[in-house]
């Protein structure tokens, strides 16, 4: 059975959220959803959300599940500190533990081969040696 929505004729406008005003996920949201939503529009659809590897496109993310944090307020309370112990933030990461451990290492990791691509880090690292990264990760665990 075809869902209801699909039967509807809808319109909708592409926009990446940093061609917003402000360019981050702020008020601006909120007003731009009322605008489409008072012109007609039902549909916003937007560009990959991921934070980019190198310059500002969208499209060469470092992950396909991490967001790019560049998009949030700096009063967002998303930046507070995480507590390590809250329930909601050990289940997050226990869910997310799929891609999250790897990229977390891949951040420090980039960070301390000074924001190089990683097809330029020591063989090691780039060919992923089991033993290396374990090293790593106890090293920068803390980080």
């Amino acid at each position: 059975m075809t869902s209801p929505d699909l039967q509807q004729r809808r319109a909708g406008i592409l926009l990446h959220p940093t061609s917003l005003p402000s360019g981050i996920l702020d008020g601006d949201v909120e007003r731009w959803l009322h605008m489409m939503s008072d012109t007609g529009f039902s549909v916003w659809q937007v560009l990959p959300l991921g934070e980019p590897q190198s310059g500002l496109s969208p499209y060469q993310c470092s992950s396909a599940f991490a967001f790019n944090p560049a998009l949030l307020p700096v009063s967002s309370a998303l930046w507070a500190t995480v507590d390590e112990g809250d329930n909601g933030f050990i289940e997050f990461c226990n869910m997310q533990q799929f891609w999250l451990d790897d990229y977390a290492l891949f951040k420090v990791l980039k960070q301390h081969f000074d924001d190089t691509a990683w097809v330029e880090w020591p063989e090691q690292w780039k060919f992923r040696d089991a033993e290396v990264l374990q090293q790593s990760r106890q090293q920068y665990e803390k980080q």
